[in-house]
């Protein structure tokens, strides 16, 4: 007997015995038997088990092997691309994270109009590293919540994966090398070996990249080894275990054109000042100067500020009340968009630069000038065991292990605050010091809240699963009942977090300086002054320890961000009946039925950590034991949860599916995080409806779907912008820093519904033509937003106006004082909510994705094959009128361009050294019609006939090609 059998086919499970274990598995799909070109007849995205995707009543996108090759994808970054209704965040537009940090802690990517990072191999999570190809069978992408599959999960959906499993019955090995125009590289082996045929199988494949991108200096690097045994000691039996182990390197991706605080000090005269003369000031004495726009300066900072350059004299000097270039000002702008109009990104028109002694050169505006300062690495190991048994005739039995590590570093430079990715001029002739200044009149960038993150995961998860098939069809004589699946899961899931922070900071306080090292002013600032041919920053290096001046003793430690400990379990039980009735003449069946019930308890619990004198935390952030050597632990929370999904497909007639798909969403609030007064997140509740169309034409040949859907949620959390937290911590750090709002403290909420569409058509027209079109539409419309955040300015509005005219310290154009920072942050808030009932403005509302390629088969030409690949987005929204009341016109849009970007590719394949080898050799060309102008990404109403300013810039990546090359034995 088999060791599974699958309700959906109706055909025998003792025909066509295969030497492949995981063909034979009810649990697994086989990408080589179940794919053909871009079209997948199997899934487990129903229901964890094998099913036909026509029975399938969620929505539902399988990405086969052969289509991730056509467009020359590495990883599911790059398959997502061609996703209805998905944004990766990997140096992606398309969102609100003008940093691209969200990526930064989780492969993230924007579903349906939600921020998801889940992603699972073999229904087991995978953190940090995005699913690569090297390891992996083909992805599925579930669309929309789902009980069965993930239980507590993002309502967006999820990424599914198979590990690659070793085949019973035959050796291969395949080798490939990829390179292209910013010469990256990526080698690929996979190797595969028969030890016992039938019975025993080793697979091993290894992975070494250096990805770049036009974008110089940049780096994706990745280096891993999988390898996997299957051991079949019986006919019913078969022990699957797999390991892998690997370390990615990234530097960070800033996905905008650098502001510009140059240009108006050049438009000003390009003045210069010199505090102990007096000139270019009204007097002397630091601060005096004229800070106006037409004077195209500005005050550094009214607060202290450590300030050590790269490559000068070694020493930390205080720069408070010195200055620096001006950003730009609008008079006619609303004032609460002052903040913004600071922050104006270089153009072409723009970036021409020039040295004291009159040499210029253009900024290349799509350079990184941080080059490596935001250093990110991680390391993850990852091994699971399978044993799959039947048990008997119609039933099977999977028990499954998993255990998965990550280490997670950051070198982050505070990439939130808009000063950080801005290039200023340094206009002083002296120095803090008095010393002559040798960079006056230079451009520099600077870093600012210098910190090392360090982050680490252990999760360990357990299930077991059990299947059993059964046919009702020959009950009563000719009178069917159907045919049906049942299958009960068990799951235990830990998952064990540590955190720590490390900044620079002199922890022996100057004199007049705060006693409190979480205090700005003691955190340390880093200067790196460009010139022509040096325009990506150079670092002395690590300066702890070092003498940089009489009193400063800089050292990395825990002096803003608690570290943080926590532990989260997870038990589920899940039970799931798949049924078919009605069997037609045909052979196939009218109606397919599912339901599936899930049941989770939540035990998490998390640490507290006490400030020390220093107003720090003890220990070494670099070392776990120590670093949360001071916290204690919190009660445990305990959640429990009910959810269910369940779906209805009618086939009226053979080639054609009526289906609808519904499941509840239930997120768990996450253990380490708070809102703005410290309590813990409460969870995300709402329900998913899908309705759709599934289509059968030419023979099967073509399968389409169009799917209606519609999501509700309540008490969704979101975090603070930068720009909001920026101003409310500068009025905490003047007035009272001990109610400084933490990172992990600033989450609110918000209630929200989400409809849209989605439908795709694929086909593999006769051995030659594969094709596939998808088109997505998706608009959310908010009804509750950031409640808490009007509460928490009500709060303390009576202190901030008691301190209204208390100078901050640190100023800009939009706020010197208290009382001007608690204005701009309450309109803030105020903008914020303007959506409230209407469409939000996250993501482009239409998106469409075609592919197509044809291969030759016979002539001259047989074994070539031309394609391509075409992507359109709709028009973006950057931003809104005013109305003459101040308030945000939400009705009155400002629109980005739409996007195509048109992709081609041709290869050759043949067999060569006697038809032993198969050779498989390709050319990709990416954006064929070279589209690379700069594009604007934020605007705001210019106050003259409600023009819009363009503030945001974002490049685009020229023309450019990829070539990879591979053998398969």
């Amino acid at each position: 007997m088999m060791l599974g059998q699958s309700v959906d086919t109706g055909k025998s499970t003792t025909e066509n015995i295969s030497d492949e274990i995981v063909e034979l598995s009810v649990f697994t799909v086989s990408a080589e038997r179940a794919e053909v070109g871009y079209m997948a007849k199997e899934t487990v995205a129903g229901n964890r088990l094998r099913a036909d995707v026509k029975d399938i009543g969620a929505s539902i996108d399988v990405l086969t092997n052969e289509l991730l090759d056509d467009i020359g994808a590495w990883n599911v970054q790059d398959a997502l691309k061609i996703v209805a209704n998905v944004t990766t965040y990997e140096g992606d537009t398309d969102n609100g994270d003008v940093t691209n940090n969200t990526q930064w802690f989780a492969s993230n990517y924007y579903s349906r109009g939600f921020t998801t990072s889940s992603q699972r191999v073999d229904f087991f999570p995978r953190l940090m590293v995005p699913i690569d190809r090297f390891s992996t069978e083909s992805l599925t992408f579930s669309r929309g919540p789902n009980a069965i599959l993930i239980g507590v999960g993002s309502p967006g959906g999820s990424i599914g994966s198979t590990s690659k499993r070793p085949n019973l019955g035959k050796n291969r090995f395949s080798v490939a090398y990829t390179t292209d125009k910013y010469s990256s590289s990526r080698g690929e082996f996979d190797f595969n070996t028969v030890l016992l045929r039938r019975e025993l199988a080793i697979r091993v494949a290894g992975v070494s990249q250096e990805r770049k991108t036009y974008k110089k200096p940049s780096l994706d690097a990745l280096g891993a080894l999988y390898g996997a045994i299957t051991w079949r000691p019986f006919r019913t039996t078969a022990i699957t275990a797999n390991y892998e182990e690997g370390a990615r390197r990234r530097y960070l991706d800033i996905n905008n054109v650098f502001y510009d605080a140059y240009t108006p000090w050049a438009l000003a005269g390009r003045p210069t000042v010199n505090w102990m003369t007096g000139e270019g000031q009204n007097d002397t004495g630091k601060g005096n100067f004229t800070a106006t726009a037409a004077s195209g300066l500005g005050n550094y900072s009214t607060g202290h500020n450590l300030v050590y350059v790269e490559g000068g004299d070694g020493t930390v000097q205080d720069w408070m009340n010195m200055a620096r270039s001006a950003h730009w000002q609008s008079q006619t702008a609303s004032s609460a968009d002052r903040s913004l109009v600071q922050f104006i990104s270089f153009t072409e028109d723009t970036n021409l630069l020039e040295m004291p002694d009159g040499t210029q050169w253009r900024l290349n505006l799509a350079k990184n000038l941080y080059g490596n300062r935001a250093y990110h690495r991680t390391e993850y190991k990852n091994m699971s065991v399978f044993l799959e048994q039947q048990l008997l005739r119609g039933m099977s039995l999977e028990l499954a292990a998993n255990r998965h590590e990550s280490w997670y570093m950051l070198d982050d430079q505070g990439w939130g605050s808009g000063a950080i990715r801005t290039i200023y001029v340094d206009p002083n002739e002296l120095l803090p010091n008095g010393d002559p200044n040798p960079h006056v009149g230079q451009p520099y960038i600077e870093d600012t809240v210098m910190e090392d993150t360090r982050q680490k995961w252990e999760l360990k998860n357990y299930r077991a699963t059990l299947v059993y098939d059964f046919s009702l069809e020959k009950l009563f004589g000719s009178f069917g009942l159907g045919r049906h699946r049942l299958m009960g899961l068990y799951e235990n899931n830990r998952e064990d977090t540590w955190f720590a922070v490390g900044r620079y900071v002199n922890t022996t306080p100057l004199s007049g300086f705060s006693p409190q090292i979480n205090n700005a002013v003691n955190a340390l600032r880093r200067r790196y002054y460009l010139s022509p041919g040096a325009e990506v920053y150079v670092s002395d290096g690590s300066l702890k320890g070092v003498n940089v001046g009489d009193g400063i003793n800089l050292d990395m430690v825990m002096a803003q961000q608690a570290p943080r400990r926590s532990i989260s379990k997870t038990e589920s039980l899940v039970a799931g009946l798949q049924s078919n009735f009605i069997l037609s003449k045909n052979g196939y069946y009218r109606l397919t039925t599912l339901y599936g019930y899930r049941h989770d308890v939540l035990d998490s619990q998390s640490m507290t950590f006490t400030r020390n004198a220093a107003n720090g935390f003890d220990g070494d952030y670099r070392n776990w034991a120590s670093a949360i050597q001071s916290g204690t632990w919190n009660a445990a929370v305990e959640t429990k949860v009910d959810t269910k999904t369940y779906s209805i497909v009618l086939r009226p007639f053979q080639r054609i599916g009526l289906s609808y798909n519904y499941s509840d969403i239930f997120v768990s609030g996450a253990v380490n995080a708070g809102d703005i007064y410290g309590n813990p997140l409460r969870p995300t509740y709402g329900v998913t409806e899908d309705w759709g169309i599934k289509v059968d034409l030419y023979g099967g040949r073509i399968f389409g779907s169009f799917t209606y859907f519609e999501t509700t949620q309540r008490d969704v959390t979101s975090q603070l912008s930068a720009l909001m937290m920026d101003y409310a911590n500068k009025i905490w750090n003047t007035i009272n820093p001990s109610k400084v709002l933490n990172t992990t403290l600033n989450r609110f909420y918000r209630d929200d519904s989400t409809d849209g569409i989605e439908f795709a058509l694929t086909g593999n027209i006769g051995r030659s033509i594969r094709m596939r079109l998808t088109v997505g539409q998706q608009k959310t419309t908010i009804s509750k937003y950031a409640n808490e955040l009007v509460d928490y300015i009500n709060q303390n509005w009576a202190e901030w106006q008691e301190n209204r005219n208390v100078i901050l310290t640190s100023v800009n154009a939009a706020a010197r004082t208290v009382g001007e920072a608690a204005d701009v942050y309450r309109q803030n808030v105020a903008d914020a909510r303007a959506i409230i009932g209407k469409r939000g403005s996250n993501s482009r509302e239409w998106n469409a994705n075609f592919n197509l390629n044809y291969t030759f088969q016979q002539g001259l030409l047989k074994g070539v094959t031309a394609g391509t690949d075409v992507r359109w987005k709709s028009e973006s929204i950057i931003g809104y009128e005013r109305m003459n009341n101040g308030e945000l016109d939400i009705n009155r849009p400002y629109h980005g361009p739409s996007e195509l970007k048109v992709n081609m590719n041709v290869g050759y394949s043949r067999r060569i050294w006697n038809k032993k080898v198969l050779w498989d050799l390709r050319l990709y060309v990416f954006n064929v019609l070279d589209d690379h102008d700069l594009q604007p990404r934020r605007a705001v109403d210019s106050g003259v006939n409600h023009a819009p300013l363009i503030l945001e810039r974002y490049t685009q990546e020229p023309r450019s090609f990829q070539i990879r090359s591979g053998f398969t034995f």
